[in-house]
């Protein structure tokens, strides 16, 4: 929360897209620092076995040179440098705004403009606004594709041996910005919960009825 408060909000939390994201990612590069090449693999289903090795920097909405479509900077939501891989992540609120490849290869081009003697290997992750999960490649670049609780699910299966006041933030973390992890959510869509109303209910809706009728 911290580098949203300090770029973002001019005078407190709100809660947005960018909260959420700095609220998340802060948290995972400083609880799960040595989990998260793990928490991000499950969470996008990347079977690649290589390793990134240890995270070097995270930095939040930096303003990169201009990309392929002419605008004055670019900035992705995170970028994470790790010792052997570079990632971009790209992030919306929800699914009702979707992503879309021009971002994604406006970021790539600015990557390439910015660090240009960077060798290591580049991939995007582009969580929420998918209309697919599966990966794709623009310009040579991998973009794997993940949500919320696909994210919130894989931390809380890969958070790794932490303290469980740690593990308790994180879940916490996650309840406040409304988000439930996958597993969650795929169980109760394999066996929903009938609703329920109970007598007192029943005998509310029959009075409003009588009144309406009288």
């Amino acid at each position: 929360m911290i580098n949203f408060l300090k770029k973002k909000s001019s005078w407190g939390f709100e809660y947005c897209e960018d909260s959420m994201t700095s609220f998340v990612f802060e948290y995972l590069a400083i609880i799960a620092r040595a989990n998260l090449w793990s928490i991000i693999k499950e969470a996008c289903n990347i079977l690649d076995d290589s390793n990134p090795g240890d995270l070097m920097d995270v930095d939040f909405w930096p303003h990169w040179h201009e990309g392929k479509f002419n605008v004055r900077y670019v900035e992705p939501d995170v970028f994470m440098k790790f010792e052997h891989l570079n990632v971009i992540i790209e992030v919306k609120r929800n699914d009702r705004t979707l992503q879309y490849p021009g971002q994604w290869i406006n970021e790539i081009e600015s990557f390439r403009k910015t660090y240009v003697n960077n060798p290591e290997p580049l991939i995007v992750v582009a969580v929420n606004g998918n209309l697919s999960y599966n990966m794709e490649k623009f310009d040579g670049i991998c973009v794997y594709k993940t949500s919320w609780p696909r994210i919130c699910d894989a931390t809380l299966k890969r958070i790794g041996t932490i303290r469980n006041y740690q593990r308790e933030w994180m879940r916490a973390m996650f309840e406040i910005i409304g988000v439930k992890p996958f597993y969650a959510i795929s169980t109760w869509l394999d066996n929903p919960e009938p609703l329920m109303i109970d007598n007192d209910a029943i005998n509310s809706i029959e009075k409003i009825f009588m009144v309406k009728k009288n």
